[in-house]
């Protein structure tokens, strides 16, 4: 007979016991040739072919797929920060010029945020379990809904942030500046406009739509949603962007896993973006700002004359502020009257509140992020403190 290959390394199996000098085996009984040796078991003790093995939980599988995905955002941050500070500060000793150009600010924050925030965050979740999510039909009108509930959310939840930095400005005794207030007076429109508008849109929903949500939504499609918004609005490493960038990422999020669709989020991260910004970009360059104060402050002190001069600017902002409320009012009403219903589109989670809760933020991944950013934001915000 063939004797059995063992594998290479393995230990042998002691030789099998000799029979006593005389004996005789009974007819038909297998003889053991001469130096044969037992082969060793194809298994290890207690585990048997074709025996189920161990599966891990559903709570255990929860966490570690949050986890990667704290981890990945977590390296997207550190690259983002440090990453690139070697290379431009080298290119900056050369060309301390190129420190005062807007282009190459925005290009530079592209670069660090987007081009190399996606490849870090494709590699940390290279081979991670992933969900194609289901393609749903959804209206025209239903996007113009939404999209005025976005911009809505977005307005009340910045004229909410300016008063509570106005607040923490009156405790420290001194201004603060924004980041984005100062990249937008500072660059034109046009680069605004590629920047912002049309290139941020495409990368930041491929980032944490399609790729942050597809690795989350087999654990609830709300649960990922909101993780989702919140690594979105930590991500941007701004205080004054936090509050509208969660609930903005809310519905972003919603509306990707309603649709199915990459690009309605993209459209409506564009539209945001666009009426979020620039229409008061333009008002603020090409009306007459200063005359408007000084009208507002005294309108006796204005001649026949120079309210006629003032009148294209009245008409402007004036328009301006009707069609921002009214565009809030809408956006409210939609809200209460649509949007609770269409939240049954989307599952909830399979675990309770808190233990989903503690599963998505209790881990090493998430807590590691969570803490890079606050460190990041902290930083900014004093930045603006001190160069205000």
């Amino acid at each position: 007979m063939d004797h059995p290959v063992f594998p290479a390394g393995g230990q042998s199996a002691p030789p099998s016991p000799v029979p006593p000098q005389g004996f005789v085996p009974p007819e038909g009984a297998f003889v053991p040739p001469q130096g044969f040796v037992s082969p060793q078991p194809a298994f290890p003790p207690g585990v048997f072919p074709g025996a189920p093995q161990p599966v891990p939980s559903p709570e255990s599988e929860a966490k570690r797929a949050y986890s990667r995905v704290g981890l990945a955002f977590f390296a997207m941050v550190a690259v983002a920060q440090f990453g690139l500070i070697l290379p431009v500060a080298l290119l900056l000793f050369f060309f301390p010029s190129l420190a005062s150009e807007t282009w190459f600010n925005l290009l530079y924050s592209f670069l660090a945020l987007d081009c190399a925030g996606l490849l870090v965050v494709l590699l940390c979740l290279r081979g991670a379990p992933k969900d194609e999510i289901v393609r749903r039909p959804f209206s025209f009108s239903a996007f113009v809904k939404i999209a005025v509930i976005s911009l809505s959310v977005m307005n009340l939840l910045n004229y909410f942030s300016l008063r509570l930095v106005e607040a923490l400005e009156a405790l420290l005794g001194t201004e603060i500046s924004s980041p984005l207030d100062t990249s937008l007076e500072t660059s034109g429109v046009w680069l605004y406009l590629l920047s912002a508008v049309v290139i941020a849109p495409v990368f930041e929903e491929l980032i944490f739509r399609r790729i942050l949500l597809s690795r989350l939504v087999r654990f609830g499609e709300w649960p990922a949603v909101l993780v989702g918004a919140l690594i979105f609005s930590l991500v941007h490493g701004n205080f004054f962007q936090i509050f509208y960038a969660f609930a903005v990422g809310v519905l972003l999020g919603w509306l990707y896993l309603r649709t199915g669709k990459i690009l309605y989020p993209i459209l409506l991260h564009f539209t945001v973006n666009f009426f979020g910004s620039v229409p008061g970009i333009l008002l603020e360059r090409y009306a007459d700002t200063d005359a408007l104060n000084a009208f507002l402050e005294d309108p006796s002190a204005f001649s026949e004359k120079a309210l006629s001069a003032l009148l294209p600017t009245l008409i402007a902002y004036g328009a301006y502020l009707i069609a921002l409320f009214a565009v809030i009012v809408c956006g409210l009403i939609f809200l209460l009257t649509s949007f609770r219903r269409e939240r049954l589109c989307l599952s909830l989670s399979p675990f309770p509140a808190k233990k989903t809760a503690k599963l998505a933020l209790g881990n090493v991944g998430m807590i590691l992020f969570l803490v890079v950013s606050a460190l990041v934001i902290l930083a900014v915000l004093l930045e603006g403190v001190l160069f205000s």
